[in-house]
Formats: C-alpha cells, sequence, structure tokens
C-alpha cells in the first residue's frame, strides 16, 4: 500500500512538477542565469535520483524484474509494418551517428554547417565546448535510460495495477501525454513530437515485455544533438 502512494507521489511529480521544472530551466538558461553544465548536471542528478527511488520502492515491494521491463522480453512480437517501423529508426538513427563520425574524421564540413546552426529556440541547450559535449554524452544516456524506467516503466506500471481494465491503446496514449508535458518548456511543437516518440516506446514496451529496446533507442536519439553541434564553437550559438 505504501509502495504504491510513493509512486503515485513520484508520478504526481512527473506530471506536474517536471513540466514547472523545465519552464523554469529554460527561462533561466535563456535569461543567462544558469548555465549548461550546471544544467546538464542537475538533470543527471535530479533523474538518477527519482529513478532510484522507485527502484528502491520496487525493492521494498519485492516487484520482480521482469515487471519492471527489464526481462529479456519477446521480440519475435515485433512483426509486421510496426517491427519494420522500429527497425527502419534505429538504422535511421545509427546511419546519422555514422555520417557525422565518418565527417569528423575526414573533417568534412557540408555546407549547411558553415554558418551558425539553428535549431529553433532551443540551440543553445545543445553543447557548444568539448567538456560541456562529454557532459551532455552522459546526459544522452542518463535521460534514456531514466525517461524510460520512469515515463514508461514506472507509469505503466502504476496505471496497470490501479486500473487493470485500461487496454494498451489508452495506457500507451496516456503515458504520451504525460512525456509530452514534459517537455513544455519546447512548446505545442515539442510536446507533440515527444508525445508521439512516447506513444512508439510505450507500444515497443508493451509489446515485447522490456524496456530494453526503448532505452537504446531513446540514447541514440538523444545523442543525435551532439551531431547537430558538430563543429559549432561557443560564438556560433545564438541565444
Amino acid at each position: 500500500m505504501y509502495g504504491m502512494i510513493g509512486l503515485w507521489l513520484i508520478v504526481t511529480f512527473l506530471i506536474i512538477g517536471e513540466p514547472i521544472m523545465g519552464v523554469i530551466t529554460y527561462r533561466r538558461l535563456r535569461a543567462g542565469t544558469m548555465t549548461r553544465m550546471r544544467m546538464y548536471r542537475m538533470t543527471l542528478l535530479q533523474e538518477w535520483f527519482l529513478v532510484g527511488l522507485t527502484m528502491a520502492i520496487f525493492a521494498t515491494d519485492r516487484v520482480p524484474l521482469r515487471n519492471m521491463g527489464l526481462g529479456t522480453g519477446h521480440y519475435s512480437a515485433l512483426s509486421g509494418s510496426f517491427g519494420g517501423l522500429v527497425a527502419g529508426l534505429i538504422l535511421g538513427v545509427f546511419v546519422t551517428m555514422a555520417l557525422s563520425i565518418l565527417s569528423a574524421r575526414l573533417k568534412i564540413r557540408p555546407t549547411s554547417m558553415r554558418h551558425p546552426i539553428r535549431i529553433g529556440n532551443f540551440d543553445f541547450l545543445l553543447p557548444s565546448n568539448r567538456s560541456e559535449r562529454w557532459t551532455f554524452v552522459w546526459v544522452a544516456m542518463t535521460a534514456g535510460v531514466c525517461e524510460e524506467m520512469l515515463f514508461r516503466v514506472l507509469v505503466i506500471y502504476v496505471l496497470q495495477h490501479q486500473f487493470p481494465s485500461l487496454s494498451w491503446g489508452i495506457i500507451a496514449a496516456i503515458t504520451a501525454v504525460i512525456f509530452g508535458m514534459a517537455h513544455w518548456y519546447q512548446g505545442w511543437i515539442g510536446m507533440v513530437g515527444t508525445g508521439l516518440l512516447g506513444t512508439l516506446f510505450a507500444i515497443v514496451y508493451l509489446t515485447t515485455g522490456s524496456i530494453l529496446l526503448p532505452i537504446l533507442i531513446h540514447m541514440l536519439l538523444n545523442m543525435r544533438g551532439l551531431v547537430l553541434t558538430h563543429g559549432r564553437s561557443h560564438r556560433e550559438v545564438e541565444m
């Protein structure tokens, strides 16, 4: 009982606290009262703290690893067009990363990269020097692991136990909305985009019973930030 209350408190934070903190951090970065490095470190601390707390509650309640998505899963369930979509997404990310590494080794800089990169109003969130890039690698991997454990494993576990009659579709939609809201600072486009990705990750998790593949895809997608900032100096970041 108390364990479920604790899990609900964490979910409540994801629904309310996460969006608010994201907006506050966004505004502080825009105003120049917070550095990217500090934001990266705060992200690492917050996400691992929440996951650690979640895992501690799971351990106290003796929740099996397979119920936390940490089993091998059954990937044969990913068949047909949906399996092709997942495979295509993974292949696309790998190709992008490979081309970036190749261009860096050959010191090739595409014409489109000779001018400051503009990524909406969020380019300043991305790393702009060597130290920030190394820290960003840890942030990208942390987000891949922790966000999947929180927004997929935790939220789905709570929903399935409190509302067992909910269908997979409704559960995936709810997790997508919560995940999208966590990116409120990105505006409606960012919320919709992350919400759609959240739907894909939730369906993969529910279909296979393992969170490992969503974690891998999530980490690779996050690593695109390094690709987008390849060859960019701090002076090229338009605040």
